[in-house]
């Protein structure tokens, strides 16, 4: 067997023995008491005492494993995963109830209600608590034409086209995903206005029982409650 074969093999300690074997036929050894053992020559003419012949063996091993190890998937040379480029793009959103998307943002004068936001709601909330929201965003601030911000600048609000004051705060006007989920909290099924009715537009408005009201304001909660009824036949409820 070869010197290298021997090196691969794992076998060190016939490899060191045949290379000082080597150097034996033809140099003289001095002291072969081990003490002082003379260099040796490899057969890449480089001068080696015992310890380093060891070292030189063992990295030439080290090497050969290293070049010869079965390669491990998540190594550099492993092919990086590419994501497939030609899958097809995801649908666009499908009106589920274009009349009263039309009616909302183009029919009721002086709407602000756009696409983007009727779209959210659409996918947010089932189809009586969209139609339940718009009606009522057209009772109480003209579907946000008179949605005031309440900070005597004249400004308008955002997104709160309900007059909903949320703790108290008039001045409310959340992002829109907020103000869907306030929506679907206060019309939405198990809601405190999921049936819109003079009774429950009392406490809307006012935050009492509708015998409790004075005649001005029972007068102004029956004049929302037809303006929502008005707005329902309008979205076709």
């Amino acid at each position: 067997m070869g010197l290298f074969n021997w090196i691969f093999g794992g076998n060190l300690d016939k490899a060191i023995t045949t290379l000082q074997q080597e150097d034996i036929r033809n140099q003289d050894r001095r002291n072969l008491g081990g003490v002082q053992i003379s260099p040796v020559k490899t057969d890449l003419g480089t001068a080696y005492t015992d310890t380093q012949l060891n070292d030189y063996v063992t990295q030439m091993q080290n090497e050969w494993k290293k070049q010869n190890a079965p390669q491990v998937l998540g190594e550099e040379i492993a092919p990086q995963y590419q994501p497939p480029t030609d899958l097809a793009p995801e649908p666009a959103y499908e009106i589920q109830y274009p009349e009263m998307m039309e009616y909302i943002i183009n029919g009721y004068p002086g709407s602000r209600v756009t696409e983007e936001y009727y779209k959210a709601m659409e996918q947010a909330l089932d189809e009586k608590t969209l139609a339940n929201v718009l009606a009522m965003s057209i009772a109480e601030t003209g579907a946000g034409r008179d949605a005031s911000n309440f900070q005597g600048d004249g400004g308008l609000k955002n997104s709160n086209f309900w007059g909903y004051f949320k703790g108290g705060d008039r001045t409310y006007d959340p992002d829109t995903g907020v103000m869907i989920e306030d929506l679907q909290h206060a019309f939405g099924p198990g809601g405190a206005y999921e049936e819109i009715t003079p009774q429950t537009l009392a406490y809307y408005v006012h935050g009492k029982a509708y015998d409790q009201l004075s005649p001005q304001q029972k007068e102004s909660v029956d004049a929302e409650y037809g303006r929502y009824l008005w707005g329902m036949a309008q979205l076709g409820y």
